[in-house]
């Protein structure tokens, strides 16, 4: 069967399939995430592929809720995780697709009808090397980093390619299908995608984060006794209501509410605790706690708090940072602008609105931060202090 006849069959299942490029491992196409949100049509995937170009599938929503584990260093824990599904559900472990990458990794591939999450490490090894010159480990090149008075290389060794990844796959050259037919994805249960998760993350051979000790005569105690000595949370769910069921992050919702409400809170400048977080838990997992449905929520109070008197601009002019608070003038809001420190976008306008540098912001502006990237934050909230703009008054970071 042709790479034409193979990609069209695997659209026709459901499948979001796209040319790839196997040096980057990246699609073959400019503009390429809208692909992230819709399928192709079977002309597009017709001419893409009719010089047998290779393949790559989109994982997430788009495919049917596709979700793919990814066994790389050379496939070193495959044999270990596959007797450990086959253990506990043999039948499990025949439903699903299995192929071999180049390297000699696995992928495992599969549908979940209640959604999958963004990409996950779930098993990871520590390899100190003599120094700190680029290694090669399992063919592929790494740069090992300094810890204290060594060097280190961080392998994965399984993540999955969820929402928003996607990875290659056969009949690109180095590919071959092992097991099953990615034009026949199986689909399994919430049940059966926990397992296959909880048993790749226990082949995690990193060590333990180690708890730190209460201070003897620690006034605080247990986290939650101070709160219950001085406080009454029954008052405060009566009032306001508990968690909500929905397709936003239940406990994220709650505080947002309350603060909408005018409850006052505030953190702790201190770690009051310490609690194990296995990649495979719902909060890494569960389509709820994606990084969209947490800025839907964020974005729905942020619209409702904003000052009604003041334009409100948004720092960030990037195509991730609109994407996310698109959210909020969904809700109601709207940004006269936006703010960036790049050269190639400010004195532009995108969607008829002006992008300035941060020495350019309009006095009266009400600015939101919307770029997390590390460091970035720090650094605007002091841009920002430094023009006499109070957090909290005149801007608050949001990203």
């Amino acid at each position: 069967m042709s790479h034409r006849d193979m990609a069209v069959a695997r659209l026709r299942a459901g499948l979001c399939v796209l040319p790839a490029r196997t040096d980057s491992k990246r699609p073959a196409l400019t503009g390429w995430k809208e692909f992230q949100n819709r399928l192709p049509t079977e002309n597009e995937v017709r001419a893409w592929f009719a010089d047998e170009a290779a393949m790559c599938i989109v994982a997430g929503a788009v495919s049917g809720n596709l979700e793919m584990l990814d066994f790389d260093a050379g496939g070193t824990a495959f044999d270990a995780w596959a007797d450990l599904v086959r253990s506990e559900s043999p039948d499990l472990f025949d439903r699903l697709v299995i192929e071999r990458s180049p390297s000699g990794g696995r992928h495992v591939v599969y549908r979940c009808p209640d959604g999958v999450s963004a990409n996950l490490k779930l098993a990871q090894r520590k390899v100190v090397v003599p120094s700190g010159e680029p290694v090669e480990l399992h063919g592929k090149e790494y740069i090992p980093r300094r810890v204290g008075d060594q060097f280190e290389v961080l392998l994965t060794l399984i993540e999955t390619r969820g929402e928003g990844g996607l990875f290659l796959c056969h009949p690109t050259a180095g590919y071959e299908l092992l097991q099953g037919d990615l034009a026949d994805v199986p689909m399994i249960e919430a049940t059966e995608r926990e397992l296959l998760l909880h048993t790749a993350w226990s082949l995690d051979e990193l060590p333990p984060v180690a708890l730190p000790d209460l201070p003897p005569g620690d006034p605080c105690g247990r986290p939650g006794d101070d709160f219950n000595d001085r406080g009454d949370v029954r008052e405060l769910l009566e009032r306001h209501g508990g968690y909500i069921d929905s397709a936003e992050p239940e406990d994220y919702e709650l505080w947002l509410r309350w603060l909408d409400a005018g409850v006052r809170f505030a953190k702790v400048p201190r770690e009051l605790l310490t609690w194990h977080d296995p990649p495979a838990r719902l909060s890494r997992t569960h389509p709820r706690y994606a990084v969209e449905a947490f800025y839907a929520c964020k974005c729905r109070y942020l619209a409702r708090a904003m000052p009604r008197d003041r334009p409100v601009w948004l720092w960030g002019a990037g195509r991730i940072t609109r994407q996310r608070f698109a959210a909020f003038e969904r809700a109601g809001g709207h940004f006269a602008g936006f703010i960036d420190i790049d050269p190639k976008k400010t004195g532009r306008a995108i969607g008829g609105r002006p992008v300035v540098a941060p020495d350019a912001i309009p006095a009266d502006a009400f600015v939101i931060v919307g770029v997390g990237t590390r460091g970035a934050r720090e650094l605007i909230r002091a841009a920002l202090v430094a023009q006499g703009r109070g957090e909290g008054v005149d801007f608050l970071v949001a990203a």
